[in-house]
């Protein structure tokens, strides 16, 4: 949808989201994108893969998100921003909540924040998604 959309960054909070079955590559390399998306229902949603792929400024908390019916979340949030802040946020709702069991999951691990990260999934229950499915970053 806005895939490649470089230059943009409006506001889309407010869309219902709810009926939505497919996000894959939706912001791929939207490389401007940093918008709040936490109102977002997408517990519909089957497909997350390569959501916010280069997406290089996003950097929102979507732990509100609910992904219950997810079938694949590979390479979601790689070559994105997000801080550890938010990573944590979402790792640790997303253990509060009965998601399926064994979908990967990937988050862009950076030089400083290997630690955290690492910390992060294991607070999740064993079977949650948190399999790490990206090379480490150092620069």
């Amino acid at each position: 949808m806005f895939n490649n959309a470089s230059s943009f960054n409006q506001p889309l909070n407010g869309w219902n989201t709810s009926s939505a079955t497919n996000m894959s590559s939706m912001f791929s390399s939207a490389t401007a994108f940093n918008q709040n998306l936490s109102n977002w229902d997408v517990s519909h949603v089957e497909f997350f893969s390569l959501m916010f792929l280069g997406a290089t400024s996003f950097d929102q908390n979507l732990a509100n998100w609910s992904p219950l019916a997810v079938t694949t979340m590979s390479s979601m949030l790689s070559s994105c921003n997000m801080s550890h802040i938010n990573y944590d946020a979402l790792l640790i709702s997303w253990a509060s909540k009965n998601l399926p069991t064994g979908i990967p999951f990937s988050h862009p691990i950076k030089a400083g924040l290997f630690q955290e990260i690492k910390r992060s999934a294991t607070l999740l229950p064993p079977g949650r998604p948190t399999t790490l499915d990206c090379p480490v970053i150092i620069k």
